[in-house]
């Protein structure tokens, strides 16, 4: 059952990204959310910032560090406050809560060994990492952890539209 509902949530961010992106490309065709996630990534700034995420994500070095990075993240958005993300991630109970207090403590310090900003600051690069484990990492989390990184997935396109929102508003002011 809840699996279902995270699936919604999944399809319901999916479906709102290609309908923002198709107000900005009217020849855009429409993908599915891992499409989106290989294609798009508009909270990155740069190929600089690619490849420091990706130099990032290959120093985790285990499975374990990859998972504890993607527990730290999705701890990190779910305390982000953002209207759209609690609206979408208050639909589903999340697998976060499924973790220990030691597991949670790990994982946070793990996240803020690969930022140089303070917790409360946004990162961008952080996010991009995520999204770099999401598409090609995807394998190590099974079991236990499967729906961890379909939730990581989720904060990645959410993410994704919070960007592109922003960047339509800046647009509209500019103009």
């Amino acid at each position: 059952m809840q699996n279902k509902k995270l699936q919604q949530a999944l399809q319901n961010i999916t479906d709102s990204l290609n309908e923002e992106i198709r107000e900005l490309n009217h020849l855009y065709y429409v993908m599915n959310s891992d499409d989106l996630m290989l294609n798009y990534n508009p909270f990155v700034n740069g190929s600089k910032v690619v490849r420091n995420a990706v130099s990032q994500s290959l120093t985790l070095s285990s499975k374990d560090q990859l998972i504890d990075f993607v527990l730290g993240m999705l701890n990190k958005a779910y305390a982000e406050n953002n209207v759209y993300q609690k609206i979408l991630f208050n639909g589903f109970k999340s697998t976060v809560n499924d973790y220990s207090l030691t597991e949670h403590c790990y994982a946070q310090m793990i996240v803020e060994m690969c930022s140089n900003r303070p917790a409360c600051r946004p990162d961008p690069l952080l996010y991009t990492t995520l999204a770099v484990i999401v598409n090609h990492y995807a394998d190590y989390f099974q079991d236990r952890h499967s729906q961890l990184i379909e939730e990581a997935k989720l904060v990645c396109l959410a993410k994704m539209f919070v960007s592109i929102r922003a960047k339509k508003v800046e647009l509209q002011l500019a103009s």
